[in-house]
């Protein structure tokens, strides 16, 4: 079987609050990845990729220590060209994770380490809504809006005032998808 279709039972599993189907899956997708024939590092970035295809809808669900771990795992197994790829996928994950848990200062540290580039603008913004969205929930517009304000460019601002918009008008969820974010 390939690393991809454990990668979906791994999201199976989670879908179905099975932790111990998911944990199996998921580290059978590893070890291919690690053993794979073409072993050139491309299968190592596979591997990665599942993990936070995974670990998305932990967060989602609200597994917030498995998410986490894992999370670990790949923050410490990226390497090389890699890296940029995937270190603006972990970041936009650590930020929903951090605000769902209402950890918002914890959050905004970490969205401000993001580099904003062309090519993560997407991300860090995503990354941005969430955050206003969550903290707008909890804790109302006013705290939210000293934040808003002090964010340093345009860019971020409109992302943070979209989240908190959505907030004020009665959406209830953020959902995070690998490669995207959905608030409902």
């Amino acid at each position: 079987m390939r690393i991809e279709a454990y990668g979906a039972i791994a999201v199976a599993s989670v879908d179905v609050s099975d932790i111990r189907g998911m944990e199996a899956a998921l580290n059978k997708a590893l070890s291919l990845a690690k053993s794979g024939p073409a072993h050139d590092g491309t299968s190592d970035f596979t591997g990665q990729m599942t993990v936070l295809k995974v670990t998305a809808p932990l967060i989602t669900g609200k597994q917030f220590d498995t998410a986490s771990r894992w999370l670990d795992f790949v923050e410490h197994q990226k390497e090389g060209s890699s890296r940029t790829i995937i270190e603006p996928e972990i970041d936009q994950q650590r930020v929903v994770l951090l605000a769902k848990k209402g950890q918002f200062d914890e959050a905004r540290t970490r969205v401000a380490k993001m580099r904003p580039d062309a090519s993560t603008e997407d991300i860090r913004g995503s990354a941005v809504r969430a955050l206003s969205f969550l903290q707008t929930k909890k804790q109302g517009i006013i705290e939210n809006q000293k934040w808003i304000e002090s964010l340093p460019s345009d860019t971020d601002r409109s992302y943070a005032l979209l989240g908190a918009v959505e907030a004020l008008m009665g959406k209830t969820e953020v959902q995070l998808s690998y490669g995207g974010l959905q608030i409902q």
